[in-house]
């Protein structure tokens, strides 16, 4: 499967359910998804964690206009994950078939053009320079946006647009406009200052383009927490929008001897 860093919409949809079995319900040669199914908006990728089976498998999906899968391994974990890519509103199956056994299993997939929204959770700044506690300083007193906003995605149908909005934490908004993705291939290495503290599945450049503002983010899909009947993980519904400000930062601060700037905001999806 090419790299999991695919073109990724605001991404994961949470009304999905985890499904649990005993031991006794299931054999090793099973293929068990952690969750069987999904609601996710056009453009939008949403990962399920899955393991069983010997490890060779193939996807169908059962109306290829609505969406495709395909399948990456978990390494160095054991398990995989099924990504899912909608492409329009609509209804598919999705099913994973074992190539030795034969044994498939069905996911439910419903695209709708509901919105997405990720609320920023915590900010965490990280600099590399000989002089930090200004740089320091500034990055803590001027937050993008406050703790418990909102990053609201929806799909204008009429205009075949993406929207973004801003909320704040009360609900109101700060400003509204456009999004535009460009695929992202790989982690930048200025991200090492402030890695991720789990798997990344998957990235995209968002750019937000709110008129006299405009924002540009390295948007990653993070794996979430274990299942509670098994050690895959569940599908993630963590996102984290790093920025790299290392120039800005040379600017602003020019006898700092500024190596490496880098924020992340860490959200968690609500659908």
């Amino acid at each position: 499967m090419k790299n999991v860093f695919l073109l990724l919409m605001v991404i994961i949809a949470g009304l999905a359910v985890t499904v649990g079995c005993s031991d006794d319900d299931k054999s090793k040669d099973d293929i068990i998804l952690t969750q069987t199914s999904v609601i996710v908006a056009p453009n939008e990728i949403y990962p399920i964690a899955f393991n069983g089976g010997s490890g060779i498998y193939t996807t169908t999906v059962s109306d290829p206009e609505i969406a495709k899968a395909e399948i990456s391994s978990l390494d160095p974990d054991p398990g995989y994950v099924l990504l899912i890519e909608a492409k329009k509103e609509g209804a598919a199956v999705i099913i994973v078939t074992d190539e030795k056994s034969g044994k498939s299993v069905n996911c439910s997939l419903y695209v709708k053009k509901n919105g997405s929204r990720f609320t920023i959770k915590e900010v965490r700044n990280a600099v590399d320079a000989d002089v930090k506690d200004a740089i320091e300083s500034d990055l803590r007193d001027n937050p993008p946006f406050p703790v418990g906003s909102c990053f609201v995605v929806t799909f204008d149908s009429e205009n075949s647009e993406r929207r973004i909005a801003i909320e704040n934490p009360d609900g109101t908004e700060i400003m509204s406009g456009v999004l535009f993705f460009e695929e992202l291939n790989g982690i930048p290495e200025i991200y090492k200052l402030l890695p991720p503290e789990n798997q990344v599945y998957a990235g995209q450049k968002w750019n937000m383009d709110f008129g006299g503002h405009k924002y540009v983010y390295d948007m990653f899909l993070i794996r979430g927490e274990l299942s509670t009947y098994s050690s895959v993980p569940v599908s993630p519904r963590h996102v984290h929008f790093y920025e790299d400000l290392t120039e800005y930062y040379k600017t602003e601060y020019p006898g700092a001897g500024v190596k490496g700037v880098v924020r992340v905001q860490l959200c968690q999806y609500q659908y």
